[in-house]
């Protein structure tokens, strides 16, 4: 077996013990949406630029897009929300399938 350094696009691979402040904040807004009881985010990626979170995915309803939006605000350290979600497109089997489970 053959060893060879870590590395990512031919970059070594620096190891840090400590998240970035950046990390920290997408970790915390995901945990945020992940126990929200009234917001299924399983399809939204979170990006965080400076203090400004970015949503992007897909979700079932506006009214849960607008709430991940108001969950992601209420991060510390997040001022601003780009909410770039879109919703989901259900199609009839889809609808008749689930009313049907």
């Amino acid at each position: 077996m053959v060893h060879k350094p870590a590395s990512a696009f031919g970059r070594p691979i620096e190891k840090t013990d400590e998240l970035s402040a950046v990390a920290r904040l997408e970790r915390a807004i995901a945990a945020a949406l992940a126990t929200a009881g009234d917001v299924d985010a399983t399809e939204v990626e979170v990006t965080v630029i400076s203090n400004i979170a970015m949503l992007t995915g897909e979700i079932a309803s506006q009214g849960e897009k607008e709430r991940a939006a108001e969950i992601a605000l209420s991060v510390p350290g997040i001022d601003h929300v780009r909410n770039a979600i879109g919703l989901k497109s259900i199609s009839i089997d889809d609808e008749v399938r689930s009313r049907t489970l």
